[in-house]
């Protein structure tokens, strides 16, 4: 219990502005205790017990021999005694101490001078002005207004030192203008320059001290820039130095400066500074004083008038309960006279179950200084009033009293009392609506008072975790980029009395984000004052996806047709374009897009999306990175299909890690574009706000199929191009050459007929190279119009199949009658080659399952290309073998062979010849594409040997006809 009362006791000392002190009675009397509140004077105890700090530091170095002096003598003279004197704080600050003190002896061997010491700055200053005052007017200082104690305060002032004159400026309300100078020894003509001045830099001492915010020191006006605009009028005045300190209240707002004036330059020394701070301090506390007691003289009326004029019942009562004062509408309300309630017993106008609580009320009033809660008052006829108080400590008259404000609750207890029976009715009728239903408060939190289960379905979340916000608040559901606008709709909508309807996005409790549409009416009392908010929350998601489908559909729609029209932009200009599309579509944050090198072993990196680079911090880029070695991004290449990651952040032994200022993602995307079984390229997106899903795989390999048909159309234009300038060239060089012939000849027949000269002989050996040319010119015609020709054909093919209009009408087929037509088409170019036709393809083969027509083309195709391949003079070999279920077809030529980096990609459409960016249509010129996709169609297989220098080896394996029977 001791305990207690001790802390008790030391923190009601620490809390006072009285300082306990004891000190030790020996040489510089070191102190044993010292109270907390010490710090007013910017010292802690600590300073104290550790000696770094000694009490006569504190003192005044004047009044220092004094007071120590006082303590010396102390025990011998008088035990206790009062003592005024200055003490200088850490900051520098002068203040006046009272110290009252006594000795006590501990034991015989030491003594102490314990006691209290009390700031009484104020009261000195207050003191001072008022001696002033009256030995001048003989009038209480209370009596005379603020001008005439600056006035004094200011007259005081320059008595310490001869041809010194003293101002105070005071500021405007707004702290811009000087408003006000008293200066009763300065010319009148100073005065009116000073006053108006617009507070800034430069602006003489005053002005610029305040804009500043720091004591300003002039010590020649003549030669100091802050003087420059004023110069002239202070040497009018007979002015020349000018020192301005800032008159601050005890808030810290600055209320004017306190200036001294000298005739001649002077430059301040430490006691000077004092002395221009002493001052401004006394101005401060005076004007401060003054302000205090007329804002205090107002309050107080309007204390008064509010007290009897407004409409709730007010009760001032001690802490006993009894009653000190009551305003009229108390004595209206319960018809007793005003006399009669203060002197009555509180168990006379107060129901006795109030009685039995009150005093548990009054302890908490005490406790928390406030409190509200339902009581009752019993009126002069007998009748109950049920009221409604909000009850605090008040400082009255100086006593610590309960002011307790009482709101008659009759009609709103009946409001409750139906709308309790309505809230039943209510509630069975809601649980039956789809989506949340609910009731809150109209404050800053949206207090929860009624949530249907529902909210479980829509959030994730309990409705018990809602109501009186006790776990969650609802708006800490909302989207946080969808937060003001759903507040201010309400708020809007409340403000002029009409519903609101507003559409927005929560955050589920497993993170993802669904849209609610929200509908809602204040509801008010009958005093318009607004009760409650009730609404309903359905959960749209379904709607808006399906919304954002048909817009993304639509979106994704005029991207492909965007992306049609591409057809003079370069490769660059469609990949941004695609990429850009890519983002926005997918509603990522960021994109990218690489192509795969030859072999599919590493990504190079085309471009990442605006937004990447502007979030991107890492300083070093890569541009290519081996599959082998990527992480996430390269499983798309690996798996060969889209992947996605909605939880990038979670642990995964796939990630590899960020580089260093990598932007940060949240969820990933990565899908590639596969031609015929060739990945040529990979797109990825990334960080949007739901989970990636099916519809934004659709949507992107739509698109990336579009890039890529306008990327192979743009080749296939530059192909044809080629082709047809070669053709052209051809074109005109037999064109000259048939003319040199035709004059040639034209020139012959009109020579005289006779033996041949020698110049015959030359024309005739003319003539033959001008065959030959003319035989080189009909090939290279031939050579470019068949590769034309096949470009066109397989571009056809492609578009037909693409498309779905390739038919296929399978039959019994004899092999070797196919392998013989063929063979017969192409007789002529093997003659012409010199090659020899070596012909494997035994007898009495079963048939196979095929398109005769479709299956002779592919033939056609293997052996024209085994022609092209081989050198002339050397050979080439087609046959047949029977295995199990299927007739193996082999062209053989003996030419100089394919590289192997080649050979998995001679049946795509376009494959790279390198690992440069240009693409080149192996597949289409050769019409590979065509066979592959034709033996694929008959459930056939086909495949390529070849070393290079060794010549290749093309293999085609058939099914055979099931029901077996010979043609």
């Amino acid at each position: 219990m001791a305990d207690n009362k001790h802390i008790s006791m030391e923190s009601i000392i620490n809390n006072s502005p009285v300082i306990v002190i004891s000190r030790k009675v020996t040489k510089a009397f070191p102190i044993k205790y010292v109270s907390n509140n010490i710090k007013q004077f910017g010292y802690s105890p600590e300073d104290f017990y550790s000696g770094n700090v000694k009490y006569a530091d504190l003192i005044h170095p004047d009044d220092r021999k004094v007071v120590l002096k006082a303590f010396k003598y102390l025990n011998e003279q008088l035990a206790e005694f009062i003592q005024e004197y200055r003490i200088v704080t850490r900051f520098g600050e002068i203040r006046y101490v009272e110290d009252r003190v006594h000795v006590k002896n501990h034991d015989e061997r030491e003594s102490y001078i314990d006691g209290i010491i009390l700031d009484i700055t104020e009261r000195k200053h207050h003191e001072l002005i008022a001696h002033q005052q009256k030995t001048a007017t003989g009038k209480a200082l209370s009596e005379i207004s603020l001008e005439d104690v600056l006035g004094l305060l200011v007259t005081n002032a320059e008595k310490v030192n001869p041809g010194l004159k003293c101002a105070i400026m005071l500021l405007d309300n707004k702290k811009q203008h000087i408003s006000h100078v008293v200066a009763p020894n300065l010319p009148l003509f100073f005065k009116d320059s000073m006053e108006g001045l617009e507070i800034g830099y430069g602006v003489c001492s005053s002005g610029t001290a305040v804009y500043m915010g720091e004591r300003i020191i002039v010590d020649d006006i003549e030669k100091h820039p802050y003087w420059a605009r004023h110069r002239l009028v202070a040497q009018q005045a007979g002015i020349r130095t000018s020192w301005a300190d800032l008159i601050v209240a005890s808030t810290g707002e600055i209320l004017g400066t306190f200036v001294m004036y000298f005739d001649k330059p002077n430059k301040p020394k430490k006691a000077c500074f004092e002395y221009l701070k002493a001052n401004a301090a006394l101005a401060a506390i005076e004007i401060e004083h003054r302000i205090v007691n007329e804002t205090f003289r107002e309050s107080e009326h309007r204390f008064k008038t509010i007290f009897n004029n407004i409409n709730d019942q007010i009760y001032v009562s001690e802490l006993n309960g009894n009653l000190l004062d009551v305003n009229k509408v108390v004595v209206d309300n319960l018809g007793y006279t005003k006399e009669f309630i203060l002197k009555s017993s509180p168990m006379d106008i107060v129901p006795s179950w109030y009685v039995q609580r009150a005093s548990e009320l009054i302890k908490v009033i005490e406790r928390e200084k406030k409190a509200i809660y339902e009581a009752a008052a019993i009126c002069k006829d007998g009748s109950v009033i049920p009221l409604e108080v909000n009850a605090r400590m008040i400082d009255y008259n100086g006593k610590k009293t309960i002011l307790s404000v009482a709101r008659d609750i009759t009609e709103r207890n009946k409001a409750e009392a139906a709308l309790r029976e309505s809230e039943k009715q209510f509630r069975a009728l809601v649980s039956n609506i789809p989506g949340i239903t609910y009731r809150c408060k109209y404050d800053i939190d949206w207090t929860m008072l009624y949530m249907s289960e529902e909210v479980t379905q829509i959030s994730g979340y309990d409705a018990k975790n809602f109501i009186n916000n006790s776990i969650h608040t609802y708006d800490t559901l909302i989207h946080e980029d969808d937060r003001d606008f759903v507040n201010n709709t309400i708020r809007n909508a409340v403000n002029v009395d009409k519903h609101w309807e507003a559409e927005y996005r929560i955050i589920h409790k497993d993170g993802n984000v669904r849209w609610v549409q929200e509908k809602g009416r204040a509801i008010k009392d009958e005093s318009g004052v607004v009760r409650y908010l009730d609404g309903f929350i359905f959960d749209i998601s379904e709607r808006k996806r399906a919304e954002n489908t048909k817009k993304l559909n639509q979106s994704r729609l005029e991207a492909l047709i965007e992306l049609n029209e591409m057809t003079v932009s370069s490769l660059d200009e469609i990949a941004e374009f695609v990429k850009e599309e890519a983002v926005r579509l997918t509603e990522s944050k960021l994109g990218y897009i690489a192509f795969l090198n030859a072999d599919e072993t590493a990504l190079i990196m085309h471009s990442w999306s605006n937004s990447a680079m502007s979030e991107c911090g890492v300083s070093d880029r890569q541009f290519i990175y081996p599959i082998k070695t990527t992480g996430l991004w390269g499983e798309a290449v690996r798996q060969r299909k889209p992947v996605i990651t909605n939880d990038y952040p979670a642990p995964n032994p796939l990630k590899k890690g960020y580089p260093d200022g990598h932007v940060q993602l949240t969820r990933h995307m990565n899908v590639p574009i596969i031609e015929g079984d060739q990945i040529v390229a990979v797109v990825g997106v990334g960080n949007k706000e739901e989970d990636y899903n099916e519809s934004d795989v659709h949507q992107l390999t739509l698109l990336l199929h579009g890039m890529w048909k306008l990327i192979q159309r743009r080749q296939l234009i530059g192909a044809l191009s080629k082709y047809s300038d070669e053709l052209s060239k051809a074109n005109t060089k037999l064109r000259s050459v048939n003319m040199i012939k035709a004059e040639f000849i034209e020139d012959s027949l009109k020579k005289d007929k006779g033996p041949l000269n020698k110049n015959d002989v030359l024309d005739d050996e003319t003539l033959t190279l001008l065959e030959d040319s003319q035989k080189e010119a009909i090939s290279v015609l031939l050579k470019n119009s068949e590769k034309i020709k096949r470009l066109i054909d397989t571009v056809l093919y492609t578009n037909l199949q693409r498309s779905g209009k390739i038919e296929y009408s399978f039959a019994p087929v004899n092999i070797g009658s196919v392998l013989s037509d063929a063979l017969l088409n192409l007789i002529l170019l093997v003659d012409e080659k010199e090659l020899v036709l070596e012909k494997d393809i035994p007898t009495g083969l079963p048939v196979v399952k095929a398109d005769k027509d479709k299956l002779k083309e592919v033939f056609i195709y293997l052996i024209h290309n085994a022609i092209n391949l081989t050198p002339k003079g050397n050979s080439i070999n087609v046959g047949v073998l029977e295995e199990d279920e299927y007739l193996h077809v082999t062209v053989k030529d003996t030419g100089e062979g394919i590289d192997q980096t080649i050979m998995p990609h001679l049946f795509s459409t376009m494959y790279q010849v390198n690992d440069s960016d240009k693409r080149m249509y192996q597949g289409l010129e050769s019409s590979l594409y065509i066979c592959k996709e034709t033996i694929v169609a008959h459930q056939g297989t086909i495949w390529t040997e070849s070393e290079v220098g060794k010549g290749s080896v093309f293999h085609v394996r058939l099914p055979k006809w099931k029901d077996e029977h010979k043609i």
